[in-house]
């Protein structure tokens, strides 16, 4: 993975005790190898929480849309897990019920995941 501009090279010169010709090695400097690679890690770690929280937010919208219950313990863990991250989106479209009220299509949470499908692909 490339980060930012191309990194400049430096010349470092390699002088062997033998009395042969000194050899020239081009290489990056390493401070800026370092820095790309904490970069990296960085981007890698704010992937893998955004494949986390759209994961959460996959199973919130299909456990709203097969009519799962309410009161069942995995439910009420996905609802309060991903009410902080949809707090923007709620009521942004309003949701499609069914006539029994059981099943559910929130419009919101697959806007919010079309949200974060952007963000990582940036």
């Amino acid at each position: 993975m490339i980060v930012g501009e191309p990194i400049p090279k430096e010349q470092t010169v390699i002088e062997p005790s033998t009395g042969e010709k000194p050899v020239i090695k081009v290489e990056p400097p390493q401070v800026s190898y370092e820095k790309e690679k904490r970069i990296i890690i960085y981007k890698r770690i704010l992937w893998y929480v955004l494949s986390v929280l759209e994961s959460l937010l996959a199973f919130r919208f299909i456990i709203k849309l097969l009519g799962a219950n309410p009161n069942n313990l995995f439910s009420i863990l996905i609802e309060i897990t991903t009410i902080p991250f949809l707090f923007i989106f709620i009521n942004l479209f309003p949701p499609a019920s069914s006539i029994t009220g059981n099943l559910v299509l929130e419009w919101s949470t697959l806007f919010a995941l079309q949200v974060l499908q952007t963000q990582k692909a940036n």
